[in-house]
């Protein structure tokens, strides 16, 4: 796992992930006796549904009881409605608000290419001059 962190306010982060099934992510044996059978039987369970990268937003002034990180996909419900990986030749263009030290602007996440194992993500970071923002 790879992980870019970018901060866009005092309290508050894009996260960009990749993940693939290896280490944590590798998929588990278990092997547990059945009851039915008397006999070992094993399986593999899937930790991570797709390899990808991840986008979210991780939000530290939220208030008790609400959930600090939202992936991206989610429109504020609290979940999306595809999985939230993002595929070579996607990219998620954000816009940012000015927030103390951090000037407004467009924050772009590409992800170029999977060669496996490992990902290529091109992060983007274009500030708004004052010519465009009037």
């Amino acid at each position: 796992m790879v992980m870019a962190a970018i901060p866009v306010a005092a309290d508050r982060v894009i996260v960009v992930e990749t993940r693939r099934r290896i280490g944590y992510d590798a998929d588990r044996r278990v092997t547990a006796r059945s009851s039915l059978s008397g006999y070992d039987e094993t399986t593999t369970t899937p930790t991570l549904a797709v390899e990808g990268v991840f986008v979210y937003v991780v939000d530290a002034d939220r208030a008790t009881g609400k959930l600090p990180i939202r992936f991206y996909g989610d429109a504020g419900r609290g979940f999306v409605d595809a999985h939230p990986a993002i595929a070579p030749g996607q990219a998620w263009t954000l816009t940012l608000p000015a927030a103390g030290a951090h000037p407004a602007g467009t924050l772009r996440i590409e992800v170029v290419a999977d060669a496996a194992p490992a990902f290529t993500v091109r992060i983007t970071r274009t500030p708004l001059t004052t010519a465009a923002a009037t």
